[in-house]
């Protein structure tokens, strides 16, 4: 399966005047993504999938605090000026084996994920308060990548002709093992909930 599309910078912005403000998505930047995704079904229980994919985004100008000395950890920046910025692409690849019993509500899938993202470039407006070299030396700006080691677990009602709700729970982890300016943090989760349907 093959998909591509547009995304657009609509989510929150971050306000350059607050430390701790963070965006939503990419920070009003737009792009171009796609991603390709295979399946194989060598048996009726099992499914290899692989997939990947990125998304390119297009360079964008606004008001942006910089760092002034590369000596700056980059966590508090102080000067503010305009620069056209060059967001890093974001690529990701999956891999996964689901197990799932025949005729059971039930799967299970272990699988492998990478993400990451290439450097972001800074070209500052006034290059006689911000250097572009100084203003790039941010450790925010660099390229980062992580690789994840996964499992999840599902489990439902088994659906029956005329039946009207099923219920289904989900659990899931993600264990990071390798990594590069990422927080190497596991995560997990889950949830619990009931489909219902009806007829018109």
């Amino acid at each position: 399966m093959c998909r591509g599309g547009f995304t657009i910078g609509s989510g929150k912005k971050k306000d350059e005047d607050k430390v701790f403000s963070i965006a939503n998505g990419y920070d009003g930047h737009s792009g171009v993504t796609g991603d390709l995704t295979f399946l194989f079904s060598p048996f009726k229980s099992f499914t290899l999938e692989l997939g990947g994919g990125g998304t390119t985004f297009f360079n964008k100008t606004k008001d942006l605090r910089m760092v002034t000395d590369t000596q700056q950890s980059g966590f508090i920046k102080l000067a503010k000026g305009k620069a056209e910025r060059s967001l890093g692409s974001v690529w990701h690849f999956e891999s996964s084996l689901i197990f799932k019993p025949i005729d059971k509500g039930c799967s299970v899938t272990l699988g492998y994920s990478f993400q990451g993202q290439g450097t972001t470039q800074l070209f500052p407006e006034n290059q006689t308060t911000f250097n572009v070299t100084t203003a790039n030396s941010d450790a925010f700006l660099k390229r980062w990548h992580m690789h994840n080691l996964n499992i999840s677990a599902t489990a439902s009602g088994r659906c029956r002709e005329g039946k009207r709700k099923n219920w289904y729970a989900q659990f899931f982890y993600s264990r990071p093992f390798k990594g590069e300016y990422v927080a190497n943090l596991d995560t997990f989760g889950g949830c619990v909930g009931m489909g219902i349907t009806w007829k018109f």
